[in-house]
């Protein structure tokens, strides 16, 4: 059995220590661990083993780098609308629908939400698809005044509302 040579007041930070105890050319060099036990390696210098081991750990490393990241896809949505409208003409509220590069043809729900600055009245107008992504809404603003539009468009597990604000002349 052998006894660790390691003084009782350096404790578990000895085993970090930079140049491990030697007791002899047999036992070669004594580490004592966490748990207090013993701990011999005998053999092969420690600084070849370290810098064999930083050697694989470097080509592991530099393998696992070798993979393609993935670009993830997100639902986007753009409004056309034009800034300044025409009151009580009816007017197209459109928007296009892209996930990643793929326009969206296929969207469960596309809905224009249309408030005056300043009220409390929303109203929800249902969009409708016509092709290459795009969606659109008929509507009529009956008043002058500042008016907010946002679109609520959900594909594709994902839902976006960009928000517009026009002004009705």
């Amino acid at each position: 059995m052998v006894t660790s040579i390691v003084p009782k007041t350096a404790g578990v930070a000895s085993f970090f220590c930079r140049k491990p105890h030697k007791i002899n050319k047999n036992l070669g060099y004594v580490f004592k661990t966490f748990d207090n036990t013993i701990v011999t390696w005998k053999g092969m210098n420690m600084k070849k083993w370290l810098l064999l081991f930083s050697f694989v750990l470097l080509v592991v490393a530099g393998c696992a780098n070798a993979a393609e990241e993935e670009t993830l896809a997100y639902l986007d949505v753009k409004m056309a609308i034009e800034e300044k409208l025409p009151v009580n003409e009816e007017v197209e509220l459109a928007c296009f629908a892209t996930y990643g590069e793929e326009k969206v043809t296929d969207a469960s729900e596309v809905k224009f939400e249309v408030w005056k600055h300043g009220e409390e009245n929303r109203e929800m107008i249902e969009g409708t698809h016509v092709g290459d992504g795009k969606y659109v809404a008929r509507y009529t603003f009956p008043t002058k005044g500042t008016y907010s539009v946002v679109a609520h468009v959900t594909a594709k597990n994902m839902h976006n509302m960009p928000k517009v604000d026009v002004v009705v002349e």
